[in-house]
C-alpha cells in the first residue's frame, strides 16, 4: 500500500530545504551545486597553441595532485572535482575561460594560468567575481605589485616573480665574472618583464648589457638576432623563453658557431629538452624554482610518481602546479569551508611545506617566497649548482 504525503508534509519538506540553502548564504555552511561529497577546482592553462607543453605540464601537476588527494580520503572527507579549460596563451581565451569556470561550473577557486599576460587579464575578473586565482607560474612582477595590499586581494602567486629570479641569475653571472651580455626574450609580458629585471640587476652590479632583443613565440627562424648578437661579442648570452622556443632558438645558435655561455630564465633544463638536443643543450645555465634532480626523499617521491603516470620528469611547472593543490587543501581544511571567501581568507594563513623543504607563506601582496635553484646541463643531467632564498 503506498503511503501518502500530506500536504503539511510537503510543506515541512521545503521549510526544510529552504533552511538549508539560507545557512549556507548566511552562516556561511557549504552546500555543493552538484554533489555533497565533491569540491571542484578550476584550472586555466594554455593546453593548445605555442605554450601547449607548459600548460599540458601545469595541468599534469594539478591532476596528480588531486588524485593523490582523493586517493587519501580527500579534503575534509569529500573528493576533489578538477575542471579545466584552454587559455591558449592568449588574455581574452583566458578570460572567457575563467568565465565559464566561474559562472557555468560554479568553481569556488581557479588555478592557473602560466602565461602573465593572460594571468594580467584574469585578475580583474576573479576579483568583480570574489573568486580566488592561485596562480602557480606567471612570474611578471606586476602580479604581485597588484596582489594583496596593492589592490587585488583575490589574488595569489606560488611561484617566485622575475624580480626574485633576476636577483639570483644576476648576481650569478656577476659572481660567474661575466661583464658583458646580451639579452634574448619572448615579446609579451613574461619576456619582457624577466629581460628587464635581469638587465637593471646585471647593471646594478657592474656589468654591461649591450643589447636587449625580442621574438614572437613560435617563431621558426632566429638566425638574423642571433648574427646579430654574435657581432657584438658579448661574453654570455640570456634567453627568457619557453621550452619549445629555446629548443629552436639553441639549435641556430650552435649552427651559427655562437660558443658565449648561455643563461636562461624558462624551463630549457628538462627531461624532455635533453632527449631533443642531446649534447647541444650542454653547458647551459637555468633558473626555476624547481629541478626534477632535486635529491630529497619528498621529491624522489614526487618525480617517481609524476614519471609513472605522465612518462616525463615534472619541470618546475609541474611541481608549482601540483603544490598549488596542496595549499588550497589547506586552506579548506582550516576552516571546513570552501565558498570563496573562505579559501580567500584561508590562503592568507596557509604555511606549507614544500618539497623543496621550503615554505609557501603568503605576504602582504599575496606572494609566496620559496625557494629559487641555478643548474647547468652537463654530461647528460641537470646539476644544481646553486640554492638561494627568492626574497
Amino acid at each position: 500500500m503506498k503511503q501518502k504525503i500530506s500536504v503539511f508534509d510537503f510543506k515541512l519538506f521545503l521549510v526544510s530545504c529552504m533552511v538549508t540553502f539560507f545557512l549556507g548564504v548566511i552562516v556561511g555552511i557549504p552546500v555543493p551545486a552538484d554533489s555533497a561529497d565533491t569540491i571542484k577546482i578550476g584550472a586555466v592553462a594554455p593546453y593548445t597553441g605555442s605554450n601547449a607543453y607548459t600548460g599540458t605540464m601545469l595541468l599534469n601537476g594539478y591532476k596528480l595532485a588531486v588524485e593523490e588527494i582523493n586517493k587519501a580520503g580527500g579534503v575534509i572527507g569529500r573528493q576533489l572535482d578538477l575542471h579545466y579549460e584552454d587559455g591558449k596563451c592568449i588574455p581574452i581565451e583566458g578570460v572567457n575561460a575563467a568565465r565559464k569556470l566561474i559562472t557555468v561550473d560554479k568553481v569556488p577557486v581557479i588555478l592557473g594560468e602560466s602565461c602573465s599576460s593572460v594571468t594580467l587579464a584574469l585578475m580583474p575578473v576573479c576579483k568583480e567575481e570574489g573568486v580566488p586565482l592561485v596562480n602557480a607560474s606567471s612570474s611578471n612582477p606586476k602580479i604581485t605589485e597588484q596582489s594583496g595590499i596593492g589592490g587585488n586581494e583575490w589574488v595569489f602567486r606560488t611561484c617566485p616573480d622575475d624580480s626574485s629570479y633576476a636577483k639570483v641569475m644576476g648576481k650569478f653571472m656577476l659572481d660567474q665574472r661575466v661583464k658583458t651580455v646580451c639579452i634574448y626574450g619572448t615579446d609579451d609580458d613574461f619576456g619582457r618583464g624577466a629581460s628587464k629585471e635581469v638587465k637593471d640587476v646585471f647593471e646594478g652590479g657592474g656589468g654591461k648589457v649591450f643589447s636587449v632583443n625580442f621574438f614572437s613565440r613560435g617563431q621558426p627562424d632566429h638566425s638574423m638576432a642571433l648574427t646579430k648578437m654574435k657581432g657584438e661579442n658579448p661574453e654570455a648570452l640570456f634567453f627568457v623563453c619557453t621550452m619549445d622556443d629555446g629548443v629552436t632558438i639553441i639549435k641556430q645558435l650552435r649552427e651559427l658557431g655562437i660558443k658565449q655561455t648561455i643563461y636562461s630564465r624558462g624551463p630549457l633544463l628538462s627531461e624532455s629538452v635533453f632527449k631533443l638536443l642531446g649534447k647541444l643543450i650542454e653547458g647551459v645555465y637555468g633558473t626555476d624554482a624547481y629541478f626534477y634532480t632535486l635529491d630529497n626523499p619528498a621529491n624522489i617521491k614526487f618525480r617517481e610518481a609524476f614519471k609513472k603516470k605522465f612518462g616525463e620528469y615534472p619541470t618546475y611547472v609541474g611541481f608549482t602546479g601540483y603544490e598549488s593543490v596542496f595549499v588550497v587543501k589547506q586552506a579548506i581544511e582550516m576552516t571546513g569551508k570552501w565558498d570563496p571567501v573562505s579559501i580567500r581568507d584561508s590562503l592568507k594563513k596557509v604555511i606549507y611545506k614544500s618539497i623543496t623543504g621550503g615554505q609557501i607563506r603568503f605576504d602582504d601582496h599575496n606572494q609566496a617566497h620559496n625557494k629559487i635553484y641555478i643548474a647547468r646541463a652537463q654530461g647528460g643531467q641537470v646539476v644544481i649548482v646553486g640554492s638561494y632564498d627568492a626574497r
